[in-house]
């Protein structure tokens, strides 16, 4: 019996042994009506399961809680119902004056067991109970069968109805099955083809069986034997295969089937427990990839950086060759950015969702460079202690770009030039060719023509990887970038180092934009970088440069005054002219030599700025 008390008017009800449950609520039909405006019409009901006295929450609005020895179980979302015992207190409609319910007394009535355990013997081993049947004269093939059927299976339902199937042939006498979960309880077996209203072993009942033995139990009031069989389904979680079979006490032969299909059962549910767990990990793997993609797909948009007529005819180029598969070499000095534009090449592909791999093949012996493109196989030599794939195949569907293809070996070049013709590779100690599906595009700071003249580069080869040349413009090229690109690095850089974007002295961006850069965006990335660091949180001035002030550069920038970068350069370039023509004796051959122009280009430029 359980008797509750409503506070504070003292009010008490009682749920009697045998009654359905309790009713509580703000209507007048409820079991317990509580006038309080928070509480729902149809708050909640207190019922007898599974031998116990249970609160539930019936979707309230307001919400239910249970408090316990001074903590407080809050009912709602999943967990919406709970175990009452006496002292609880039940609060109805919120934390803002809630009605409350104390739980007097609660002493549920006795339950007559489900099922009485006859036999418990200790399970077999997997590699004794095939012996064990044939000894007993039974035939293995219904279990071939039932393996068969089992592996057909996708998920648990449809595992349970193949088991269902195949135990007919293997266990005649069989009249149903159950497939029992202890936390779900009696009531709701994951499977059943038993007859409705059939009793099912309890939670008392199984708990008795134990995890390691094969159980036989006889039902309440029919007696009908039943075999019970755990089933370790992975991950820690345990179930029950009920058997129903037999009037009377049943064989050892049966039993042991059981056992056996058991087996393979808990096997095919392990197995689908791993499947599942490997969907999850790849759900999660992929959710992940494409956050990092579109991350990395934000950044890239705008990583090619600048607005002259080189970059503007660069930008085409890309957009013309990158929704083809052609094969592109893109040239261009050290630290132009080629990798930056094969990325982009790759971004705005139809190959954009698979993998961009890299590789500098002028980083890497022949041997390591072989494995790292083709893979290898166990064993192929010392150290290769598994099969590693190359990335060839890990680019497969994607794009892999071969960074200083200029540097490869002859040897080399013959092994990719054959990739690349017949789209099969053959890993380092392999005998047998993989297919792959890779879009190469390739990058050299050499002349490959004059390399190809040299004897060092393959002609084949060459002609393979120039079907859609691209040439990279050097910094020298496009100066009136110069100014975004420090912009563009600044906040890179401040980024990744924690600081804040400065800002930049006019001068020290003259300075900037009128310097050399033989190492190209690598080289004045490293520049800005110093400045940065130099300049902490105030504005990067030309002190913070790498080059001294008493530098010819230094002091024409300095005397180059305010006004457009244009009209700011070519200040700085008289500038730079006249001390030339002083050191020179006016000698305008030797000036032209210093400068590294040619002596019309230097007349044109005197006539340009007025110098006589």
């Amino acid at each position: 019996m359980l008797r509750i008390k409503l506070l504070p008017d003292g009010a008490r009800f009682e749920l009697a042994a045998g009654a359905e449950g309790l009713t509580i609520g703000r209507a007048g039909s409820a079991d317990v009506c509580v006038a309080n405006p928070h509480v729902s019409s149809v708050h909640g009901r207190i019922a007898l399961r599974a031998g116990a006295y249970v609160y539930q929450d019936l979707m309230s609005t307001n919400g239910s809680a249970v408090e316990r020895d001074g903590a407080r179980t809050e009912l709602g979302g999943e967990q919406r119902a709970i175990e009452l015992r006496a002292g609880d207190r039940i609060l109805l409609g919120g934390d803002e004056e809630p009605a409350v319910l104390e739980v007097e007394y609660c002493q549920p009535p006795a339950r007559a067991a489900s099922a009485t355990l006859l036999v418990s013997a200790p399970a077999h081993g997997a590699s004794e109970l095939p012996g064990l049947l044939e000894s007993a004269g039974r035939t293995l093939v219904p279990f071939v069968r039932l393996a068969a059927r089992l592996a057909e299976a996708r998920d648990l339902e449809s595992a349970c109805r193949a088991f269902a199937d195949g135990l007919r042939d293997a266990c005649p006498a069989a009249s149903g099955l159950a497939v029992l979960d202890p936390a779900r309880g009696p009531d709701a077996p994951l499977f059943s083809n038993l007859a409705p209203g059939q009793a099912l072993p309890d939670a008392e009942a199984l708990e008795a069986a134990g995890q390691e033995s094969l159980s036989t139990l006889a039902l309440a009031g029919s007696g009908a034997r039943i075999a019970l069989a755990p089933l370790d389904a992975g991950s820690g979680r345990w179930m029950w295969l009920s058997v129903f079979a037999w009037p009377d006490d049943p064989p050892p032969a049966e039993l042991l089937a059981v056992e056996l299909g058991a087996g393979l059962l808990a096997q095919r549910l392990q197995q689908l427990e791993l499947v599942e767990a490997l969907e999850r990990a790849r759900s999660a793997l992929a959710a992940k990839n494409r956050y990092l993609r579109e991350k990395a797909d934000e950044r890239a948009g705008g990583e090619i950086v600048g607005q002259s007529a080189p970059m503007a005819r660069l930008r085409e180029q890309i957009r013309s060759v990158a929704i083809s598969d052609a094969t592109v070499l893109i040239c261009g000095p050290s630290g132009c950015g080629k990798e930056l534009v094969a990325r982009e090449i790759h971004r705005r592909s139809l190959r954009h969702a698979e993998i961009f791999a890299a590789v500098n093949c002028g980083a890497l012996v022949d041997s390591l460079l072989e494995s790292e493109l083709f893979g290898h196989r166990k064993g192929a030599f010392t150290g290769a202690q598994r099969d590693r794939q190359g990335l060839f195949e890990i680019a497969h569907g994607g794009t892999l770009f071969l960074d200083e293809i200029g540097e490869m070996s002859p040897a080399m070049q013959v092994k990719l030039l054959r990739v690349l013709e017949s789209g099969e590779l053959t890993p380092v100690g392999g005998t047998r060719p993989r297919r792959v599906d890779v879009r190469v595009l390739a990058a050299t700071h050499r002349d490959l023509e004059a390399e190809l003249a040299a004897g060092r580069f393959r002609e084949d080869l060459y002609y393979r990887v120039q079907v859609f040349p691209i040439q990279v413009p050097a910094l020298d090229e496009r100066r009136e970038d110069i100014p975004a690109l420090v912009g563009h690095l600044l906040a890179r850089l401040a980024e990744q180092n924690g600081l804040p974007v400065p800002e930049v002295d006019p001068s020290a961006l003259r300075a900037l934009a009128a310097r050399d850069y033989p190492g190209n965006i690598r080289q004045l990335s490293n520049e800005v970088h110093r400045a940065l660091l130099l300049a902490g949180p105030g504005p990067i001035r030309c002190e913070h440069l790498s080059w001294s002030a008493d530098e010819p550069l230094a002091a024409a920038v300095q005397q180059a005054g305010q006004g457009k970068l244009k009209q700011q350069l070519e200040r700085v370039e008289r500038i730079l002219i006249c001390e030339c023509l002083a050191r020179n004796a006016n000698n305008r051959t030797h000036a032209a030599r210093e400068l590294g122009i040619t002596r019309q280009a230097l007349l044109a430029k005197l006539n340009k700025h007025g110098i006589r």
